[in-house]
C-alpha cells in the first residue's frame, strides 16, 4: 500500500558519514604513496589537490547523496505512524554510483497508537 501524504523522509545509509570520508582518505593515500614520495607531495602540493578532487568523484562524490542506500517515509493513518521503506536493488550495499529504488516494506515495526 503506497501512500502520498509523507510528513518525513529519512534517509538510511550505507555507512557513517564519518567512515565513509576515513576510507575515502585512506583509499587516497593509498593511491599517491605508491605513485609520490613524501618530498614529491610536499614540493607540488597543487598537484596534489587536484589528484584529491579527482578521486573523490572517482571514489563516488559526496556521502549525503551518493551513500544513500534507502529511504524511510513515514506518514499518519489514523492515530498511528507508519512508515514505507524503500531500498535499494541489491542485498548487498556497496559502494557505486548506480542505484535503483524499489519499495521494500510498508510495516517495519508494529503500531503504537497517538492519541
Amino acid at each position: 500500500m503506497v501512500f502520498d501524504n509523507y510528513f518525513m523522509v529519512i534517509p538510511v545509509y550505507r555507512l557513517s558519514e564519518d567512515k565513509y570520508y576515513s576510507q575515502m582518505n585512506e583509499d587516497f593515500e593509498k593511491l599517491i604513496s605508491r605513485s609520490w614520495d613524501i618530498n614529491f607531495r610536499r614540493n607540488n602540493p597543487d598537484m596534489v589537490e587536484s589528484w584529491r578532487i579527482s578521486h573523490r568523484s572517482s571514489y563516488g562524490g559526496d556521502w549525503e547523496f551518493n551513500e544513500v542506500v534507502g529511504h524511510i517515509k513515514l506518514f499518519f493513518m489514523g492515530s498511528q505512524i507508519r512508515g514505507e521503506y524503500w531500498g535499494t536493488e541489491p542485498q548487498r550495499k556497496v559502494r557505486t554510483r548506480k542505484k535503483k529504488f524499489e519499495f521494500k516494506a510498508h510495516k517495519l515495526v508494529a503500531e503504537g497508537a497517538i492519541w
